[in-house]
């Protein structure tokens, strides 16, 4: 039933077998109305020939007739088995060569061709059966190279011919395996030398970080000696100041001890100048003295020759001479007490002087002394200053070291996955097979 089906399919599609079972039946469906006709047109000659009396041309005719629809049946019949079996030899190849086409057409290598007469379907059969099998071939050898650059072997070759347009596959599938190969020998050195610079940069990273951690130590260190002469130099500025008050006070007491000097210098000047005049003064008294002596004995003398009437003088004459002898002895030891005061007056007036000439050279020291202390005061708020200045430098160091010091950290960090990532991928290139 189902090959019944099949063969009505066949014959009613668009196929040649159609057409040719078509052309037979056109053919038997226009001899048979012709020879239909033909025999009734005989059959109506015949029964008037009958008619008329020529009998025997009658019954040939007619026996003519049913000869003529026999062999029209005959002729039909043999026709539509002709038909059949043209149909059947062209398509049962047919057939076979469209199933195959179909199953090429979705992808499938494995459809068989069994058609093998020795005509022109067999030759394409034959043709057909060849096109599969050099497809298959071109496709194994595809997949296998596929499966080499799968499993890592660059080293894979077209080891087959590819004829006619497939030529163009055969040279992409070695410009293919060529450009992986040279492709993945190029990473390798390339990731040999990352490799390399990886593990220097590495090296460098944590070089880096502990030169960072110990720069960041001294840093601080220097930080912290800075502090202190900072603090240093502070208290020496403040010093400085107290010196220079307790300079400016010295200065002001000297100052005031060289006018009391120059004060007491005049006054001893006119001490020397009074002493003086009294050395003059009792000089006079002294020559009275002598001259009241003189009278004296002159007196005693004049007293003695006067005799008794001149005792009482002699007396007041004696004690006159006593007086002026106390007096001259009294105005000598006056005059030998004012020579040793003015000869003190001029030894402490030299020694006045020359104090008064010290006290000058301390008070140029000291306004020397507090110019400077002024200056080193002023120098030393300088100083603090700058130090302090000189610490905010140096505290953007430590906080420039610090980023450098973190950021060197990161980047031996970095450096270290970046060699994980080296060695990895350098792991999976050994693992394929390449040609050098």
């Amino acid at each position: 039933m189902q090959n019944q089906k099949q063969k009505k399919s066949r014959l009613s599609g668009n196929t040649v077998a159609a057409y040719l079972h078509r052309a037979f039946t056109i053919v038997g469906f226009i001899i048979g109305p012709v020879v239909v006709i033909a025999s009734i047109f005989t059959i109506i000659l015949s029964y008037l020939m009958f008619q008329e009396g020529k009998n025997l041309l009658g019954i040939v005719g007619v026996i003519v007739t049913v000869l003529l629809i026999i062999f029209v049946v005959v002729i039909d019949l043999i026709l539509y088995r002709v038909a059949n079996k043209v149909t059947s030899k062209i398509m049962i190849p047919i057939e076979e060569l469209e199933q195959s086409m179909n199953q090429l057409a979705v992808g499938n290598l494995e459809t068989q061709i069994l058609y093998s007469e020795e005509d022109e379907f067999g030759k394409v059969a034959n043709d057909t059966r060849k096109t599969i099998y050099e497809l298959k071939k071109y496709i194994q050898n595809i997949t296998d190279i596929l499966k080499d650059l799968t499993n890592k072997n660059m080293t894979a070759t077209v080891d087959i011919e590819y004829l006619g347009d497939f030529k163009p596959i055969k040279e992409s599938l070695e410009n293919i395996t060529s450009t992986f190969n040279d492709m993945l020998i190029n990473m390798k050195k390339s990731f040999v030398n990352i490799n390399e610079g990886s593990e220097n940069l590495a090296m460098t990273a944590q070089s880096l970080a502990s030169g960072a951690a110990n720069q960041q130590k001294e840093v601080k260190e220097l930080v912290d000696n800075i502090n202190e002469v900072s603090e240093n130099v502070s208290t020496n500025a403040n010093n400085a100041n107290h010196v220079a008050d307790i300079s400016m006070y010295s200065l002001n007491q000297f100052e005031a001890g060289n006018q009391k000097m120059q004060q007491l210098l005049k006054a001893m000047e006119s001490i020397r100048v009074q002493s003086d005049e009294i050395s003059k003064i009792i000089q006079v008294i002294d020559g009275i003295a002598q001259q009241t002596n003189l009278l004296s004995l002159n007196a005693s003398i004049e007293a003695a020759r006067a005799g008794e009437q001149g005792k009482g003088f002699a007396v007041v004459a004696s004690e006159i001479g006593k007086l002026a002898g106390e007096c001259g002895a009294a105005a000598q030891t006056t005059t030998n007490l004012i020579t040793n005061s003015i000869q003190s007056v001029k030894e402490g007036s030299a020694i006045a002087e020359e104090t008064a000439e010290l006290l000058i050279g301390v008070v140029d020291s000291s306004k020397e002394s507090t110019e400077l202390v002024k200056e080193i005061s002023k120098a030393c708020k300088e100083q603090d200053v700058a130090i302090k200045k000189v610490l905010n430098s140096v505290q953007n160091i430590e906080n420039v070291v610090e980023l450098n010091s973190s950021a060197a950290e990161e980047s031996s960090a970095l450096s270290e996955e970046l060699l994980a990532s080296v060695e990895v991928i350098m792991s999976q290139i050994g693992q394929y097979q390449l040609e050098e």
